[in-house]
């Protein structure tokens, strides 16, 4: 998705010229951005009704003029690549229903038989048990039986590896899934469930016994639960009495997956924005370094003319002075005042010899010659 900006008067023409969601199709952008976009950008919209109108051959309301936007902004920044972004959106989700019905359903052992590394490294250290913090103090060993069916999930889940990723152990009990566009963190817990209890009465309370009914002194407390969730991204999977937890991994894998191709995607986008962005840059480059050389150039013209102008004066000057007849002691004095004009003069080698000059300093842009 990209960001344009349009002027208020093109988008002004544009909404009373069709109907807004069909000047959202056409700009590929969200009709509610639009919309919001116009009201922020002081565009008046067309009534509730207008169109039916039009279609139907009704008298319509006068049409308000544009006004003049209070802060004098004129564009209206807008958001477009909304089909594509669908359209990919849509690709993914296709992606992962295909590879949750190619996976099948996952099963997980009743015994953990030759558990993954990065898992057996995990079971070796209590420090990273999948533990939740609130429950760290009342850490046992050896582990629970909710905790082993944790570890359970958790070497299920590493065989990730066979879709192409990475696997190994994360400081804090979970499994990190690593492609080589990210890292994912999964840690498979015991969910704590919210238990009610009843906190002591203060005895110095004196108007414990007029206000009881009025307020509340209940607490709770966090206790396992029994059960197992998944987190994934920050979102969970959480395991209901009635659900089977097992279900959401095809659902898991799948993701990683999906996520994978759209990274994927997105590398090879940016890396064909950079490509595309260097070009620019090395043509901008090379208009300036062109620009400079002939800058230089015609200043160096500039010089030559300042230099042709003294000397062909210079020449009157002398002709004024040989005219006068000056004596033979100063005849080479005369002499060595035209050989030195001659050397000044640009012209003396002829003017091929001056367009070569200005020429060779216009074509050295050096490395930028050969670049299209």
């Amino acid at each position: 998705m990209t960001t344009i900006n349009i002027s208020r008067r093109e988008l002004y023409e544009k909404v009373w010229a069709a109907p807004l969601q069909k000047v959202a199709d056409a700009l590929d952008c969200d009709y509610w951005r639009l919309r919001a976009a116009c009201i922020e950008r002081h565009v008046p919209l067309p009534p509730k009704g207008y169109w039916m109108k039009v279609a139907h051959g009704k008298a319509l309301p006068e049409r308000p003029a544009l006004p003049d936007h209070p802060s004098g902004y004129n564009a209206v920044p807008l958001h477009v690549g909304d089909a594509a972004e669908k359209a990919q959106i849509a690709a993914r989700r296709s992606l992962a229903q295909e590879i949750v019905e190619s996976l099948g359903p996952i099963r997980v052992p009743s015994r953990l038989v030759n558990p993954h590394p990065a898992v057996a490294e995990i079971i070796a250290d209590p420090s990273r048990w999948p533990i939740p913090r609130e429950m760290r103090a009342a850490l046992t060993k050896p582990p629970s039986d909710c905790l082993r069916r944790a570890f359970r999930f958790l070497n299920v889940i590493a065989r990730a590896e066979a879709q192409g990723f990475t696997v190994r152990g994360g400081a804090d009990g979970g499994l990190i899934i690593s492609s080589e566009y990210r890292n994912t963190t999964i840690r498979v817990r015991e969910k704590l469930k919210r238990v009610a209890i009843q906190l002591p009465r203060d005895p110095h309370d004196r108007y414990a016994d007029l206000t009881s009914k009025n307020r509340s002194d209940d607490g709770y407390q966090l206790q396992p639960s029994g059960l197992l969730e998944i987190q994934l991204y920050g979102g969970k999977w959480a395991e209901e009495p009635k659900d089977d937890l097992e279900a959401s991994l095809p659902h898991l894998i799948a993701r990683l997956v999906s996520d994978r191709e759209y990274d994927k995607e997105r590398a090879a986008s940016a890396a064909e924005r950079e490509r595309l962005r260097q070009i620019e840059s090395r043509k901008r480059a090379k208009a300036k370094k062109i620009a400079d050389q002939e800058a230089l150039a015609f200043g160096e013209f500039l010089e030559m003319s300042v230099r042709w102008t003294a000397t062909t004066q210079a020449r009157a000057f002398v002709a004024a002075i040989g005219a006068a007849g000056p004596s033979s002691a100063n005849t080479s004095t005369l002499e060595w005042l035209v050989s030195k004009l001659d050397a000044h003069d640009p012209l003396q080698d002829g003017p091929d010899k001056v367009l070569e000059r200005l020429s060779a300093v216009r074509d050295d842009i050096g490395e930028w010659k050969d670049m299209d």
